[in-house]
């Protein structure tokens, strides 16, 4: 007997082990859909932590009248130095952290300043947005030191440099 076609149960068999492929094949693009993202955040944030101590450092090895302000897990730093991301000569500059979604924030003017910035002072101040997920921002000065500790999203780094600070 000539066989043309194939079987119900043939058909039935196929349709189970290509629903077990495309189930085992959807797992793991999914799963690597999501290991993906974690990578991808975790680099972001490596880059932004990165990107915020080297210009925090290179403010801070020219900071001339240094001002810290402490609170629990922040520190609110305000002085003049020779580094300016925008070429102001001798520029103001602060950082501290938006608490309530932890983004360092560095703002630079021409001309002193003070937090938190008045509507007439906007159009002179730049501000730039450096890092997320802000968990620890410190400052610390002793006499011609400046510590800093920065974490981002559970990474760390920290810094120590020493200064001619004037008061």
């Amino acid at each position: 007997m000539n066989k043309k076609a194939f079987t119900l149960l043939e058909v039935v068999i196929s349709i189970f082990i290509l629903g077990l492929i495309i189930t085992l094949f959807s797992n793991s693009i999914l799963n690597y859909k999501k290991h993906s993202d974690w990578f991808e955040q975790k680099t972001v944030n490596a880059k932004d932590l990165e990107s915020t101590s080297k210009v925090l450092y290179a403010d801070l090895s020219s900071a001339k009248r240094v001002i810290i302000n402490q609170n629990a897990n922040y520190s609110t730093i305000n002085f003049v130095t020779n580094n300016s991301l925008y070429g102001n000569n001798l520029p103001n500059v602060a950082w501290y952290v938006l608490e309530q979604n932890k983004t360092v924030v560095r703002v630079e003017a021409a001309n002193s300043f003070e937090l938190p910035i008045k509507p007439e002072q906007k159009n002179t101040i730049f501000a730039d947005e450096f890092a997320i997920k802000c968990e620890e921002f410190k400052i610390l000065k002793s006499k011609n030191t400046i510590f800093a500790k920065i974490n981002i999203d559970g990474t760390t780094i920290q810094f120590a440099l020493n200064a001619v600070l004037e008061k």
